[in-house]
């Protein structure tokens, strides 16, 4: 299977797992295109954390398209923010974050996330279109589009960042 599309809509909330998350890529070894769309767990506990998706993006070479809705997990910020993968050719991403894990310093936590989307994923799109504010909540949207903002005034800077500012 190349391409997987999954939405629910109606509020239909769910968590991914790290475990379940990770076990895509041999479920779906050759998947370009995976979308899991529908509304956020409101759950704090068992979020996976933001790390998992590049370990999932690694596993699978031939992924161009990530929708995961599932609320990531970006506290411990100084363990992720130096992380990196071997650049990869994703072209599109929205990730469901958790406000919460930004909540201290939020613009410096999803300044750092879009600095590790920009050395890990070098052709990321800046679009964000890929899933219905309907689907996954005004606020989910409104934190993916300050990472993207973010990822759009790396790029503008005529460099890529090798650490978050």
């Amino acid at each position: 299977m190349e391409s997987l599309s999954f939405t629910l809509e109606d509020n239909y909330a769910f968590a991914l797992p790290r475990e379940d998350i990770l076990a895509m890529s041999s479920a779906w070894p050759n998947i370009v295109n995976l979308t899991l769309a529908h509304a956020p767990t409101s759950n704090q506990e068992g979020l996976s954390p933001v790390m998992t998706v590049l370990e999932l993006a690694n596993a699978l070479p031939r992924l161009r398209k990530l929708v995961l809705c599932a609320r990531f997990d970006c506290t411990g910020r100084d363990v992720w923010r130096d992380a990196s993968i071997p650049p990869h050719p994703l072209r599109e991403l929205f990730l469901g974050l958790d406000p919460e894990t930004g909540s201290y310093r939020p613009d410096t936590t999803w300044r750092a996330l879009a600095s590790v989307l920009d050395r890990c994923f070098p052709c990321l799109s800046t679009k964000d279109d890929l899933v219905w504010p309907a689907v996954v909540g005004a606020k989910a949207m409104e934190i993916w589009q300050s990472v993207l903002k973010h990822l759009q005034d790396i790029r503008a800077g005529g460099r890529r960042s090798l650490s978050p500012a």
